[in-house]
């Protein structure tokens, strides 16, 4: 072998081996090994899946998510706007809880409230 052809090969395997790198550090295993649920910095397990929820409320109001690996509320991303209702549509992690604010009042509905009907619904007006 000339040398061009030694330093090509090297340089391939030195090529082939940080892609095997890469893709092996990219790959999210959780502790079964199933992938499904993989962990944040917290510890904390992060549901692979999304749920779509239609939320609405009487005046309108702004919309907050909270997904469980955050510590506190924000304006859900993908969305064009944060005012209700949104029906349908608004994709959140399992486990997502979801606050309305209204003229400084404020009701939060937490993932076990909702999950089953995949819908939001409250009327400020009300007392």
């Amino acid at each position: 072998m000339t040398r061009n052809v030694e330093v090509l090969l090297g340089v391939g395997i030195v090529v082939v081996v940080i892609v095997i790198a890469i893709l092996v550090r990219s790959w999210d295993v959780s502790s079964e090994g199933r992938g499904d649920k993989p962990l944040v910095p917290s510890g904390k397990a992060v549901p692979a899946a999304a749920v779509s929820v239609s939320v609405n409320a009487v005046p309108w109001a702004n919309v907050f998510i909270k997904r469980p690996v955050d510590d506190s509320f924000i304006v859900p991303p993908n969305i064009t706007s944060n005012i209700t209702p949104i029906r349908g549509g608004l994709k959140v992690p399992i486990g997502t809880a979801i606050r309305l604010v209204y003229e400084g009042k404020q009701k939060t509905f937490g993932y076990e409230s909702w999950k089953t009907t995949e819908r939001i619904s409250h009327n400020f007006l009300n007392p």
